[in-house]
């Protein structure tokens, strides 16, 4: 037998043992990862988790069978600044607001509305309503100041396909902070109380506000927001969903008159969305809870807005929508 013959096993000896010892370091992230989407997406985590929305995720996606005239979508400013109660009590149509947060629109655009769509009536009219940067779309998710995290959620919890599989697989940083985050509020939260159950179940008494009780916002930020809107995406939402005798509103959360880009904004919004002229409210109407995030008051003043836009088109002749027509109607 030559030498090398003899040295053969013994190499393929020392390559098992290597194997052996990097199988760990190999095989404990991707058991990380894998219980991050067994524990994450479930139940038992939204409410063990110490976020209060996330008991609260995809109401919307959840209804079934529901009459709700007046359909209520858009990010958190939304969420948190329409109040069903006020729009049916000055329209006399019921509503339902099923917005949600910034980065579940970032990443499924209007996938909830559809999902509403399918297993509800057709609204006598869907309002959108977004803060006004958030109406440059951009597949560029990075551009976003904003967590990704209900949005992966969101989708693992209501949209398990294979459109979210490649979604997730093709943006691996913010599939692998999701599992991190979740897998660390596991950890933090592990032995704590659940959600209470009036908190777990706020959406269903409110018909999906979720209002906020935080301190008023005293002061403006320094933050420059200019990001141009897309015309194109706004008349696509009036197209999409302006069918069937639906009616189309768009609207932008009002800002405050020191926020640095109201100029902007009232340059290039104005005539592409239904309340223009663009016009800030008083900073008394926001809490200091998040972007435009609308205090009692400023609810009031919101769903008041939206309740005089929809009362004004109710005897009136569907406006029709083509190609060209971005305008306010």
């Amino acid at each position: 037998m030559t030498e090398d013959a003899r040295t053969m096993p013994e190499t393929s000896v020392e390559r098992r043992r290597l194997y052996l010892y990097l199988l760990p370091f190999v095989a404990f992230p991707l058991l990380l990862l894998i219980s991050a989407f067994i524990i994450v997406p479930t139940q038992w985590f939204d409410l063990h988790s110490g976020n209060t929305y996330l008991p609260n995720l995809g109401y919307g996606a959840g209804l079934m069978h529901r009459n709700c005239e007046v359909l209520l979508y858009g990010d958190s400013s939304a969420l948190v600044g329409l109040n069903p109660a006020i729009i049916q009590q000055q329209t006399g149509l019921t509503a339902c607001n099923i917005a949600e947060f910034e980065g579940i629109t970032l990443m499924s655009h209007t996938l909830l509305i559809d999902m509403f769509l399918q297993h509800n009536p057709p609204p006598r009219f869907v309002v959108f309503l977004y803060t006004p940067e958030d109406f440059s779309v951009s597949n560029d998710w990075s551009s976003f100041s904003v967590g990704t995290f209900e949005g992966v959620s969101f989708l693992l919890e209501h949209a398990r396909n294979l459109n979210t599989a490649w979604l997730l697989a093709s943006h691996p940083s913010i599939t692998l902070g999701w599992a991190e985050l979740g897998l660390r509020l596991t950890l933090e939260h592990l032995h704590s109380e659940p959600t209470p159950y009036a908190v777990a179940h706020i959406r269903e008494t409110t018909n999906g506000q979720l209002p906020v009780t935080t301190d008023n916002l005293a002061r403006c930020d320094s933050d420059i927001r200019n990001r141009l809107p897309d015309p194109a995406w706004i008349n696509q939402l009036r197209q999409r969903y302006g069918t069937n005798g639906t009616r189309v509103i768009v609207d932008a959360t009002p800002t405050v008159a020191c926020d640095p880009s109201l100029k902007f904004f009232q340059q290039h919004l104005n005539g592409l969305i239904d309340n223009s002229p663009y016009q800030p409210i008083p900073i008394s109407s926001f809490s200091s809870d998040g972007r435009l995030h609308a205090n009692r008051q400023g609810a009031q003043l919101l769903s008041t807005m939206v309740a005089n836009q929809i009362a004004s088109q109710l005897n009136q002749p569907p406006a029709t929508v083509t190609a060209g027509n971005t305008g306010e109607r």
